[in-house]
């Protein structure tokens, strides 16, 4: 029931490969995400050759790049390799699992070559998390096909009439009445561990059409008073799916 990594099929997989010699924090946590997708891994004899050899090369870190990882991003470059280095301490984890299912989706990236400096457990968590979160959101379309497309900012949802709410309550009620049975039907399916990367890839929506995070104060503070802990998003979503279920629509879209 819902999506998770186990249920990701690998025909609908963008990734074929991770590449990565699995030595730092980062490329540890490539590992582990291989393994959690189910995703086949190749290493290699150095990081300069994986960067050459991948349809591009990823690069996490805590702060600025040492000299290697600097020396791998212009071997990628040299061999006509896009690469996009993260910074985990200048953006937040959302953002930054936004920016690489971007990234790996507008280069078309299925080979990718992982890596990244050393630093401590810290890195190796945050990297496998930020990782986990952006190939969710690289597979919401597949997992969900034609679902939900009022929240991908298309045109159509910008000439409705915007009804601003003013707590979770009221953003609930909105969201119920737009979207079509399929889509509640997934959204009261969905468990707890896939909430926080649909909301990731609904923030878009919340902010033009609720203005979240852009005004609307009330609503956060509805939010918050809810779960201070948790992103807003989060908290309007699993409002949501509470609703839905409570109404007893929990059978599974084929």
């Amino acid at each position: 029931m819902g999506f998770d990594a186990g249920e990701l099929d690998r025909k609908n997989s963008m990734i074929e490969y991770i590449l990565t010699l699995g030595l730092t924090g980062p490329e540890r946590a490539a590992l582990n995400i291989a393994g959690e997708f189910g995703i086949d891994v190749h290493d290699g004899e150095t990081r300069l050759e994986l960067a050459a050899e991948g349809d591009g090369t990823l690069i996490l870190s805590e702060g600025a790049l040492t000299d290697a990882d600097e020396a791998v991003r212009e071997a990628a470059e040299t061999h006509g390799r896009p690469c996009l280095h993260i910074d985990l301490i200048s953006i937040a984890a959302f953002g930054a699992a936004r920016r690489i299912a971007a990234w790996l989706r507008d280069h078309n990236i299925g080979i990718i070559h992982i890596t990244g400096p050393d630093g401590g457990p810290e890195l190796h968590k945050a990297a496998a998390d930020v990782l986990a979160t952006a190939l969710r959101l690289e597979h919401v379309d597949a997992a969900m096909p034609g679902a939900l497309s009022l929240f991908r900012g298309d045109h159509s949802s910008a000439r409705m009439p915007v009804t601003i709410p003013r707590s979770v309550h009221q953003a609930v009620e909105i969201l119920t009445k737009k979207l079509n049975f399929n889509e509640r039907t997934r959204i009261a399916n969905m468990s707890d561990s896939q909430l926080p990367a649909f909301a990731a890839s609904m923030e878009r929506y919340f902010m033009n059409e609720f203005r979240l995070w852009t005004g609307n104060e009330e609503l956060a503070a509805s939010c918050g008073r809810m779960d201070e802990d948790k992103d807003p998003s989060v908290v309007i979503l699993e409002a949501l799916r509470e609703k839905l279920r409570s109404t007893n629509i929990l059978r599974v879209v084929k």
